[in-house]
């Protein structure tokens, strides 16, 4: 959360910086230059990104996916149990706060 937080913040900035919400004039000079530098250097770092992190994923999120299924669904599978002990408690303490 904190990490789309910053490139959001880092997103507006720089295109208040740069004068994109000036004029259509400036928006466009700054727009050339995304196009130019921005662009040109992002399709060089993304191929060697996905290239690295594809060999990761790939044994990572069905295991991860797994793990929150069967968490999920043992988890639902015990909710009767424990309505039933949140049940008895609450009873048994509104008995104790209600006197003999």
């Amino acid at each position: 959360g904190v990490t789309k937080l910053a490139i959001g913040g880092a997103a507006v900035y720089v295109t208040v910086d740069q004068g994109v919400w000036k004029n259509s004039q400036q928006a466009s000079k700054a727009a050339e230059k995304v196009r130019n530098n921005v662009l040109s250097a992002t399709n060089e770092y993304s191929k060697q990104i996905v290239t690295t992190v594809k060999k990761g994923i790939n044994e990572d999120i069905p295991k991860s996916w797994n793990s929150g299924v069967q968490l999920t669904f043992s988890t639902l599978a015990e909710t009767p149990e424990y309505s039933k002990k949140a049940l008895v408690s609450t009873k048994d303490l509104v008995k104790k706060q209600l006197g003999p």
